[in-house]
């Protein structure tokens, strides 16, 4: 029975679809849920125990984060049929080699005197969580650091990584795409699940939906790496248990295209694009209040967007999967001045119809920006990990 503290709010009735507002133990499987998550005295007693090990009483705090001398830092070579060879800057923690080194009892969840787990996830064979940041974003941010502490607390592998034209990796911004950073993930999960025990450092794997045994991976990913990180889901269905999505901004290309080209330059664009032609409008320049300078928004970004829409007929070229078969869970903050909560809340209900996704939560931040970088946004984005390794 749901009581008054987990009862957040009401039931909210949109498009004959029902959409509960409660707490996350009350949430039933297999709908859309919309979970208010702005106070932290909604975070259960257990979730703030184990988040007290990382060093903060309130949650996540960014001063508190160390570095495991296991973490490795290194570069992987990502062949483009048309570009040759760019290197792709990753940091790899290992989970096999931190485990070693640590109590063969550790992830067996030992009790401590209250009778809590101090561990709350035992440990699943072989999980690695994968980070993908946002557009003009890079591996080393808030949230990213926070996710490897994570991972070093409970001993899960943890990988992030510089899409080209970002950070440490090869390449000029202007020059790269969506086609480009899709591929720079695939290496990526298939670079993962080389450095796995099924793996065995031989290298990368299909996407053929093989039901023999293989890794667990969850994706987390920001802004557009939520985006990336669906369209993956679909290609890498026998791999990928959950997405976590961070200000999910999903078919960001087709709305900045819409919101920042004239009527005359998207004319120029589709005639351009009709006729194969190179256009003297390859760019427009692109505001976003989190950078100094705008950004260009080229005509081959845009172009290459049109392939991975969610809510359009998307191009299969990569696999016949249509059905999303993981969880999913998107955090939004309601003050997002990018991605406004109404079209996550249209996009949830678009997984959950359109891509038949048994498991589509969407999690309200109040006075979360689309960052979400606070630390109360990090201790949601821990929590919600401790939900999908729990399942």
């Amino acid at each position: 029975m749901i009581n008054k503290r987990s009862l957040i709010g009401g039931l909210l009735s949109t498009r004959a679809f029902t959409f509960f507002i409660c707490h996350h133990n009350d949430i039933p499987r297999g709908i859309i849920s919309i979970l208010d998550l702005g106070s932290q005295n909604l975070i259960s007693p257990r979730i703030v125990r184990n988040l007290r090990r990382m060093g903060s009483d309130r949650g996540y705090n960014v001063a508190d984060g160390s570095v495991s001398e296991n973490v490795n830092l290194g570069y992987l070579d990502v062949l483009d049929e048309h570009d040759g060879i760019h290197r792709i800057a990753y940091h790899f923690f290992d989970s096999r080699s931190e485990i070693s080194d640590r109590d063969p009892s550790f992830g067996q969840s030992p009790r401590d005197d209250d009778g809590f787990n101090n561990f709350p996830v035992t440990r699943k064979a072989d999980t690695t969580i994968i980070f993908l940041p946002g557009l003009l974003s890079s591996m080393t941010g808030t949230k990213s650091k926070a996710l490897l502490q994570y991972c070093q607390g409970r001993c899960h592998s943890y990988l992030c990584f510089d899409y080209r034209g970002h950070g440490e990796s090869d390449g000029k911004f202007e020059e790269c795409n969506i086609h480009d950073w899709m591929n720079d993930s695939r290496s990526i999960i298939n670079f993962a699940v080389s450095k796995s025990h099924y793996g065995e450092g031989k290298g990368s794997i299909n996407t053929s939906n093989e039901k023999s045994a293989s890794p667990n991976i969850i994706l987390v990913g920001s802004s557009m790496g939520s985006w990336i990180a669906l369209n993956l889901a679909l290609e890498f269905s026998h791999l990928i248990s959950a997405v976590i999505g961070i200000g999910s901004a999903i078919d960001f290309t087709r709305h900045l295209y819409q919101n920042n080209l004239t009527n005359e330059q998207r004319a120029l664009w589709k005639e351009d694009l009709t006729n194969s032609r190179k256009s003297e409008n390859e760019f427009v320049m692109v505001s976003s209040p989190y950078l100094e300078d705008p950004f260009p928004l080229t005509r081959h970004l845009y172009e290459s967007g049109e392939t991975y829409l969610l809510s359009q007929d998307r191009n299969y070229e990569h696999t016949s999967n249509k059905k999303l078969k993981c969880a999913i869970r998107l955090l939004h903050g309601v003050n997002d001045e990018i991605v406004p909560l109404s079209k996550v809340i249209d996009d949830a209900f678009l997984l959950r119809t359109k891509y038949e996704c048994k498991d589509v939560r969407v999690r309200k931040i109040l006075h979360g920006d689309h960052r979400l970088s606070r630390n109360e946004d990090v201790t949601v984005l821990l929590q919600a990990l401790d939900d999908v390794l729990s399942m």
